[in-house]
């Protein structure tokens, strides 16, 4: 058998690409639930790595209404847009 360190202790470093559509304000279930399924499909589990790809696809106007939770995410589930003591 011939695995690598990074197989035998489960840390190895996958680089994904997700090509995420800019956020649809008109249908935000909608493009949530996209979102998810490409995640899914591509095996991004870390909140803080959806959290970002979500952020990224928010036009400038879209930013600024949730520029509170893009500064200060809540630490345990930032996908949940809520904070948590």
């Amino acid at each position: 058998m011939t695995d690598s360190k990074e197989e035998t202790t489960g840390s190895a470093i996958h680089g994904v690409t997700i090509r995420l559509s800019t956020f649809w304000p008109d249908r935000p279930v909608v493009w949530f639930t996209q979102v998810e399924a490409q995640f899914e499909m591509t095996s991004v589990t870390r909140q803080r790595t959806k959290f970002n790809y979500v952020v990224s696809q928010l036009n400038q106007q879209q930013a600024a209404e949730v520029e509170d939770i893009i500064n200060a995410p809540p630490e345990h589930d930032p996908m949940s847009g809520s904070k948590q003591s």
